[in-house]
């Protein structure tokens, strides 16, 4: 009796499934010839949607599961309909330029539009500050992409910013890129955007560095970094990162030396001595890389948890 009452049941699905399609196509019908409708139609996220119903079409086919053909079929010809209007096909003289290269170039028109998203949720006040953020993030791994470049230059046109990067090898050194990044997400924070916009910007970060599809190790930590500074702008947090990365110079030189690197700075009493502070992290992962890179530059480095006091 269960088996066959969902039996039934799964046939009036496909009866629902069937005018949902048929309700959003007709919706659609009567505006298919108005170019401004057929624009707002993602042939990308069509195709996209189509792809898996096919799919699962062909797998209910090879199981003879007809409920689940047919569904599949129903949602393929919608799509084959959405992919039509979307193409302009019924625009006034279109028609005679081909359903192919029509979708075409509607799907080339919308990887101009990628960067819209992003440039919807940014406020004006915190515009070049998101550019250099964007920058910093590109140059992290010590490489900027044609794809990260790409994408930086598209974002500053849409926010109206005089911007050329090009693909390029950065001359910094590792540790002047990881803390340039920071900095650069410190100082748009410091702008108070939106918490909309703080939201998405992760999103935006993590798009960028998957542009090229390399997934350094640098570009993981820096995001990681992201989180934790993002997550205290969203909650209000103010407390100061629980990881500190501190430099103790061994001679008058090395404070030089430092003074030079981190700018003018004060001596604190650290566990018994005195020290520079070089940043406070989120992460121990982020910390300890910029510690080691010290290291490597002939400092004394170590990173703590501790409280410091300045020094008398």
């Amino acid at each position: 009796m269960l088996e066959q009452l969902v039996h039934w049941l799964a046939y009036g699905s496909l009866a629902i499934g069937a005018l949902s399609a048929y309700l959003h196509l007709n919706k659609m019908w009567s505006r298919k010839h108005i170019p401004e409708v057929t624009a707002s139609i993602s042939l990308s996220g069509t195709v996209l949607e189509a792809i898996p119903n096919l799919i699962f079409g062909m797998y209910f086919l090879t199981r003879g599961d007809p409920v689940g053909v047919i569904d599949s079929l129903i949602w393929l010809v919608s799509a084959i309909g959405f992919i039509m209007i979307g193409a302009g096909f019924w625009v006034k003289g279109q028609r005679k330029e081909g359903l192919w290269r029509l979708a075409w170039r509607s799907i080339s028109s919308e990887r101009k539009e990628v960067t819209n998203l992003a440039h919807s949720f940014l406020h004006p006040e915190s515009r070049e500050e998101l550019i250099n953020l964007l920058r910093k993030m590109a140059e992290v791994d010590g490489e900027v992409s044609k794809e990260e470049a790409a994408l930086v230059n598209r974002v500053a046109s849409q926010m109206n910013i005089s911007i050329n990067i090009e693909p390029h090898k950065v001359a910094a050194q590792r540790p002047a890129r990881l803390l340039g990044m920071r900095t650069a997400l410190q100082q748009y924070l410091q702008t108070t955007p939106p918490r909309r916009d703080a939201e998405q910007l992760e999103q935006l970060l993590n798009q960028l560095t998957t542009a090229d599809g390399d997934d350094h190790d640098d570009e993981q930590s820096s995001m990681a970094e992201v989180k934790g500074l993002i997550h205290d702008y969203l909650h209000d947090d103010s407390e100061q990162a629980p990881f500190r990365v501190l430099l103790a110079p061994q001679s008058e030189d090395q404070i030089e030396r430092v003074n030079d690197l981190l700018g003018n700075t004060n001596l604190h009493t650290n566990a018994g001595g005195q020290g520079f502070t070089v940043g406070d992290f989120h992460t121990r992962e982020y910390a300890n890389i910029i510690c080691r890179e010290y290291r490597q530059l002939g400092f004394f480095c170590v990173v703590t948890d501790e409280d410091l006091t300045p020094a008398v």
